[in-house]
């Protein structure tokens, strides 16, 4: 019974720091160029640059220092660096054209070491089905702050204008601050005493490759998607926001799945997921219709869904409890530095070719990936 609660204590904890950061995060990456643009008469090139640093200092730092770090080192660094992520939405309120890089670059450093250490403490329990589960319930979770946290955001800019909003929005730096102090850390003597090869494991590369099937297509379409159906289907900015809501409802949905029936077979799964990708592009490139393109945004929904959360599991599987940080860093920095070279590199491109082209560059590199990810659990015999 005491183990039971002690449980469920800690999903509590992971459930609070994990929505606290996310809707906090998300708030950041919304609203910190609108601040740019408005408020500090950023150009477009400024803003951007700005955005990017978001996912260059996560990247830095999950893993070039908190991989490195030792378990009792790491949970100093981290609740410092709920500290600093707390501290740098008061001062945004204070932000000038020279200090908010100063701010990103402290935001983005802190997430760095907050992300990755989150998604270990979710992979802690020793039972496998009751693990899953929890990783499960961390995505969701993510998932949940990502409908919740823009509400709550446009809800006080009725109220109050956009500097305000930092200020009122600390408090969930503040409460991810005061969980951080509970959030478990593994015990890694053993990995201390020898080498930990991650970049070799199959585990973590099923999961890489797995990840860059969706995720480059995943950032292409938040960043360049709204574009697209206005271009090519005339939608307003409402319309398009209701479209990408259905999206996020059949992620969350996937991830709903996955915590009442954790997966068995999880590179089957990887495979159907990376299936259901390219059929969702295929069907959106293809779409003569906003119907028809509202329904590739429903499918392509679930593989977000599935697809992050079938990589933590494998992580969770092909690692010893010791070593699943520096499983975890690596993983945590490919996924942000993926979702920040692929809106430049591709924003880049659209220079040169027309934003339905753009899409169809998609299909092949999820083709490649699929083709590779298939090969790779066929080398290690895991399927």
């Amino acid at each position: 019974m005491k183990k039971k609660i002690n449980l469920i204590f800690i999903v509590l904890i992971i459930i609070s720091m994990t929505f606290a950061l996310r809707a906090s995060n998300n708030m950041l990456f919304t609203m910190v160029p609108l601040l740019g643009k408005y408020y500090l008469n950023f150009t477009t090139w400024q803003i951007g640059i700005l955005s990017s640093l978001f996912g260059v200092f996560p990247f830095l730092v999950s893993a070039f220092l908190n991989a490195k770090l030792k378990s009792s080192s790491r949970k100093k660094f981290f609740v410092f660096s709920a500290f600093l992520y707390f501290a740098s939405f008061i001062m945004f309120y204070y932000s000038n054209s020279v200090n908010i890089w100063f701010l990103v670059s402290i935001a983005g450093f802190s997430l760095g070491a907050l992300m990755p250490n989150i998604i270990t403490a979710a992979g802690l329990c020793e039972d496998r089905l009751k693990r899953e589960r929890i990783i499960a319930i961390y995505t969701i979770t993510l998932s949940t702050s990502l409908i919740i946290g823009p509400i709550i955001e446009s809800f006080l800019l009725k109220f109050v204008n956009l500097r305000e909003s930092f200020l009122i929005f600390a408090i969930f730096p503040f409460i991810a601050f005061l969980m951080s102090f509970f959030i478990q850390f593994p015990d890694e003597s053993k990995a201390e005493a020898e080498k930990v090869m991650v970049i070799k494991n199959p585990y973590f590369l099923a999961a890489i490759i797995s990840i860059l099937i969706y995720n480059i297509p995943f950032a292409t379409l938040i960043a360049f998607g709204g574009i697209y159906a206005k271009d090519v289907f005339g939608l307003d900015i409402s319309t398009i926001n209701l479209y990408f809501s259905l999206f996020f409802t059949s992620s969350f949905l996937g991830r709903l799945y996955l915590v009442i029936k954790p997966p068995e077979k999880i590179f089957h799964d990887m495979i159907f997921s990376g299936i259901l990708t390219i059929g969702g592009i295929f069907l959106m490139i293809i779409s003569n219709s906003p119907f028809i393109f509202a329904v590739s945004l429903f499918i392509l929904g679930f593989p977000h869904g599935f697809t992050f959360v079938l990589s933590l599991i494998s992580l969770s599987r092909g690692f010893d409890v010791s070593q699943r940080n520096i499983a975890n860093s690596y993983f945590f920095s490919t996924v942000n530095i993926i979702g920040t070279l692929t809106p430049l590199i591709f924003g880049y491109i659209l220079n040169f070719i027309n934003i339905k082209m753009l899409f169809y560059l998609l299909l092949p590199f999820a083709l490649v990936f699929l083709s590779l990810l298939v090969l790779k659990l066929k080398s290690s015999k895991f399927i």
